[in-house]
Formats: C-alpha cells, sequence, structure tokens
C-alpha cells in the first residue's frame, strides 16, 4: 500500500523539491521527513498547505489508502469516534475516522438507526465545515435536515440548521445566516426544546448580531442566553457567551466590560482545557491591551496563543498570530522600516487567506500613513489588492499630498459605494 508519505516524496523528488523548500513557512524540514517516513500522521490542513505548495491536488495523498467496508456496529462507533474528535479537536485522528466513514455502504447506512444516519451527515457535515469545504458541508446539512424532518427530530434539524448558520457567517452572508438561525428559534417557539438548544440558538444568532455591527442586540441576545442557563442551573457555551460579549462590548468600545468577559471566558476554557478557544481568548486580550498602550503585555499573549495554535498544528491561526504581532509593531512608538517584516510575512500568507491579507495589507498602509510617508503609501495602495475601501484612504493621502481636488473626488467616491451599500443591504 502506499502511504501518504511515500506519495509526498514521490512527488516532491519528481519537481526536484528539497524537504526545507517544502517545509518553508508551513511546518520544519524534519516533520516533512518524518511525514514521508510514515512516522507521524499529519493534519488535513497540513497536507493542503503541502498541496498547494507541489501545486497538486490533495485527494493524490488519499486515493491509494485502502478502505474495507465498515459493518453496522463498527460505522455506529466510527459515528462516536468522529463526534468525540470533533469535541476533543483532534484533527489527526478525526482524518482516519472520517475515511473509514466515507467508505460505508449504502446497505450499511440503510441499517442505521434514524438517530445514527443524521449522527452520520451531522459528523460528516462538521468534519467538511472544519476543511472549509462549503460545497460538501452544505450537501450533508441539507441531507440531515431532510432525514430530521422525516423523522421529527426536530433538534437534530436545529443542530444542522445551525451548522448552515454558521457557513454563511464564514462568508459574510450574515442575513442568510440569521434566515437559518430564525426558523431554527421558530422550533424552538413552536415546541417544548431542551434549554440548550436555545441556548446554542441565541448564541449564533449574537455572532452574526455582531458580525453585521448590530453589537448591542448581540449582547441582548447572549444575555438572555446566559440568564436561560442561570435559571437551569446550567453553564452551556458559557465561554462561547463570554468570548461574544467581550467582542461586543470592546466594539462599543466598553474596554472595562469587555475585559471582564474576556477574563471569565478565560476561565471557563481553562476548566475544561479548551485549548483552541483559550488561544482565542489570549489573542482578544491582546487586541485590548494594544488599544491599552500594553504593548509588552500584548506581545507576550500573542506569543503564548501562537505556541497553542503550534501545539494544535493550526498553521492559519499561527499565521494570524503573526498578523497581530504585525499590528502592534505598526503601532509602537518610534517604529523602524517594516518593509522587509511585511514581505517576509505577505510571503507565507496563501491568496486564500483573505482576510490575513487584508489585515496584513492593511497594517501597511497605516504604517506608511503614521511615518506621513504619503507617496509610498500612495504607491502601496495603488499596487495592493488586499485593501477594502481604497477610495477613504485615496482620500486622506491625497488630502496630505495637498491634491485637493483628487481628495474631493475620492471621498465623494467612497461616500456614494458606501450609501449604496447601505440601500442594498
Amino acid at each position: 500500500m502506499s502511504g501518504i508519505g511515500q506519495t509526498l516524496k514521490e512527488i516532491r523528488k519528481k519537481q526536484r523539491m528539497t524537504q526545507s523548500e517544502l517545509a518553508d513557512g508551513i511546518v520544519n524540514r524534519s516533520y516533512i521527513s518524518q511525514i514521508e517516513k510514515d512516522l507521524v500522521q499529519p493534519s488535513f490542513k497540513t497536507m493542503n498547505l503541502l498541496a498547494k505548495r507541489l501545486d497538486v491536488d490533495i485527494s493524490m495523498f488519499y486515493e491509494n489508502l485502502e478502505l474495507r467496508a465498515l459493518s453496522g456496529s463498527e460505522i455506529k462507533n466510527q459515528i462516536k469516534n468522529a463526534k468525540y474528535q470533533l469535541e476533543s479537536n483532534n484533527l489527526t485522528l478525526l482524518e482516519n475516522t472520517i475515511r473509514d466513514l466515507l467508505n460505508t455502504s449504502d446497505e450499511g447506512f440503510s441499517k442505521l438507526s434514524p438517530g445514527d444516519q443524521t449522527d452520520y451527515y451531522y459528523v460528516l457535515s462538521s468534519y467538511h465545515f472544519n476543511r472549509g469545504d462549503v460545497e460538501k458541508t452544505l450537501e450533508y446539512a441539507e441531507k440531515g435536515i431532510l432525514l430530521a424532518q422525516q423523522h421529527a427530530q426536530e433538534k437534530v434539524e436545529i443542530d444542522f440548521l445551525i451548522r448552515i448558520a454558521k457557513v454563511y457567517v464564514d462568508k459574510n452572508e450574515y442575513h442568510v445566516a440569521l434566515d437559518y438561525l430564525n426558523k431554527a428559534n421558530e422550533l424552538i417557539l413552536s415546541g417544548r426544546m431542551m434549554d440548550q438548544v436555545k441556548v446554542d440558538v441565541l448564541l449564533n444568532m449574537g455572532i452574526c448580531h455582531g458580525r453585521i455591527g448590530e453589537y448591542y442586540s448581540g449582547i441582548r441576545l447572549c444575555e438572555e442566553a446566559l440568564h436561560i442557563n442561570r435559571l437551569s442551573q446550567s453553564s452551556h457555551k458559557s465561554g462561547e457567551l463570554f468570548m461574544t460579549l467581550g467582542i461586543c462590548y470592546r466594539n462599543v468600545n466598553d474596554l472595562t466590560s469587555s475585559k471582564n468577559y474576556y477574563e471569565k471566558a478565560m476561565k471557563y476554557f481553562d476548566l475544561f482545557d479548551q485549548q483552541y478557544n483559550k488561544a482565542g481568548i489570549l489573542i482578544n486580550l491582546a487586541i485590548l491591551a494594544r488599544e491599552e498602550g500594553e504593548f509588552d503585555a500584548c506581545i507576550t499573549m500573542i506569543q503564548d496563543a501562537r505556541r497553542i495554535f503550534e501545539k494544535l498544528d493550526d498553521a492559519y491561526q499561527c499565521l494570524n498570530c503573526d498578523v497581530e504581532l504585525f499590528k502592534t509593531h505598526v503601532v509602537l512608538p518610534s517604529t523602524p522600516s517594516l518593509k522587509e517584516e511585511f514581505e517576509a510575512l505577505d510571503s507565507l500568507i496563501p491568496a486564500s487567506y483573505e482576510s490575513l491579507k487584508r489585515d496584513l495589507h492593511t497594517a501597511m498602509l497605516h504604517h506608511h500613513l503614521s511615518e506621513k510617508d504619503y507617496k509610498n503609501a500612495l504607491l502601496f495602495l495603488t499596487d495592493s489588492i488586499n485593501i477594502e475601501d481604497k477610495s477613504l484612504y485615496l482620500a486622506q493621502i491625497f488630502y496630505h499630498l495637498d491634491m485637493w481636488e483628487e481628495s474631493s473626488s475620492s471621498f465623494m467616491d467612497h461616500y456614494v459605494r458606501n450609501t449604496a451599500k447601505n440601500l442594498v443591504s
């Protein structure tokens, strides 16, 4: 059997690429060596980045693996394993479990109970959601909804509606996400749903309202969810609720309340050893520290978060930490030229990580503006394809260059575009 490691080695050598060149900016060279010797099982995220570096489809690494049809009891056990691995964020083991489940025959699937069948669709939709595969996520979630409706499984149907809503949140289509969450809320109101389900829906509605700038609505929804928890003496999703409240309060400039909720979230994630969420809180606390001018504390927390993401083998979040460090360097007093640091980091961020590219390029533009280097700011803004709302920045730059007519024209362009956008939304 040709394993992932052997396939990786063959493709790399065929392209005359060294292990160091393949590893650069993704993992260290020794890790590539371990993969090729089949000493470690790399995560799907790592293999996806390596596939992009090699300019091949990721399926090449998995298509030769021999799969055996599972019995009914084995399918049920693998579904349970997948649910546990999703909850514990054990992505390495999850890859193997999902490969087994994808080999489920139609006959094997038909022998499962309705509950196991919907669980099957849910773990597959969750797996593809973590991979960022929108099409597959929606495909399995919609199959799950139809099955749940056929068997009157309202709670399961709500879970799938929440999953679909999260897809649209990630696509920045918040109004579509709210449509699905409102359907979930209607199911709750029409029946006697469990309190935990109500909390799930309210949390995700709060997240959506926060994403579209309706921060006070987000606060109200999260507070309502916490109230349900208090009445039922539960802590369900409390960490996520505290985190969302921290974000909302930061955006309405109530930094005291924001910090208070972030610290509550940190205690919750520490208690349940949720390392990924703990690292997320560290990033948010670092941003607060940066806004308050506590730069040393900010840098320390970002570095702590990065170490956690490294252990979790999360390349995207590691790069996100690097971008946050760069944004911190931009606002440090007496910061020297950041051109080399920017170029090095920019080269590591894949084009598919659009939000990271946008944050990095916007931070570099702010660096030029803070240095009053308006000519280089204009050149950088013209060259970059990763900065939004260019017309407003152009208006500022032209103003400082005493180009009044161009500044006025750019500002009017910004005004017209945003007025049109608000009318559409």
